[in-house]
């Protein structure tokens, strides 16, 4: 059982559940999946690429400062994607880019914010908040394919709980982060109606 909680946790990090999640959404905007994937590769390095070098350079530095399972060595890990992040919505919203990209993104720097805070009293899954993330863009898109996300996401609490990296409570905020901070974009910024 364990090794399917970490193929799990490995299938659906954050990181992929993003991208994929990025793709997906510009992919129904244009209805062109290699200009949605143009731009989504884009913004996921933008995004991620500066993450994945903190955590190399902090491994490379102190092999244990690079456990995000510890708590108190994840808030740091916050500041370098939420300061890129904030230059690069900038961008895009300074150039005219999709939307869709821009309230994706928007979504996604409340929620590291939100985690940012709420990681300083516990620890919270990144797993579900990506997860909580990704069904609540997806169910703006298409309700059904945000239903099937969200019933992705309960493998994901199993594993992390199986796994014992979190608390059910920590898995519940980290979905709720996300699921707030795409309908308090998605409902401000496109307009779109949060009560279906």
């Amino acid at each position: 059982m364990k090794l399917i909680a970490q193929a799990i946790s490995l299938v659906f990090h954050p990181f992929i559940v993003a991208a994929v999640t990025i793709v997906l959404a510009l992919d129904a905007f244009w209805g062109d999946w290699v200009k949605a994937f143009s731009y989504g590769l884009i913004g996921i390095l933008a995004l991620i690429f500066p993450g994945v070098l903190y955590t190399l350079k902090k491994f490379l530095k102190n092999p244990a400062l690079a456990n995000f399972s510890i708590r108190n060595n994840r808030f740091d890990a916050y500041e370098l994607p939420l300061g890129v992040g904030i230059l690069f919505l900038a961008g895009l919203l300074i150039f005219q880019a999709p939307k869709i990209l821009s309230a994706c993104l928007a979504a996604g720097l409340l929620t590291l914010a939100l985690l940012a805070i709420l990681n300083t009293k516990t620890k919270v899954s990144l797993h579900l908040a990506a997860m909580g993330g990704a069904a609540a863009i997806l169910f703006f898109i298409s309700p059904l394919g945000g239903i099937i996300a969200a019933l992705f996401a309960l493998p994901v609490a199993w594993a992390r709980l199986y796994l014992k990296e979190h608390t059910l409570v920590q898995t519940i905020l980290g979905w709720l982060s996300a699921v707030a901070s795409v309908a308090l974009v998605f409902g401000v910024y496109l307009g779109y109606n949060i009560v279906v």
